[in-house]
């Protein structure tokens, strides 16, 4: 019967279609974005400077992502949360969560840092 190839031909293309859907991602990811510090320990806290004005600058960052910093490290406090940056120099560093790691002397240059 012709009618009942063509609904199964539609049943089956539609099948394929919800499969191919539920496959797809659901919504999108969050963002890292740069958040109000305040009294928080459980955020990614960064402290650096730059080489052209060397006043502190403090960071906190929420969400997993990847941000551009471009600045020299001082401290990284990495509160609730696993991380990675690359340096200029093109090394990938992780430092795992609730770590607090100090470069008082020889800071590395962070090109980016990535919330895992």
């Amino acid at each position: 019967m012709p009618g009942t190839k063509r609904l199964r031909n539609s049943l089956t293309v539609a099948a394929l279609a919800a499969v191919f859907a539920a496959s797809l991602p659901v919504g999108a990811a969050h963002a890292i974005n740069i958040v109000d510090c305040g009294n928080r320990t459980d955020l990614l806290k960064f402290t650096g400077h730059d080489g052209a004005w060397p006043a502190t600058r403090v960071r906190c960052y929420a969400n997993k992502g990847t941000l551009s910093v471009r600045l020299w490290a001082d401290q990284i406090s990495t509160g609730n949360n696993d991380i990675e940056y690359l340096d200029y120099n093109g090394a990938k560093v992780r430092i795992k969560r609730w770590t607090i790691m100090n470069f008082p002397n020889r800071p590395p240059h962070v090109d980016t840092i990535t919330i895992l």
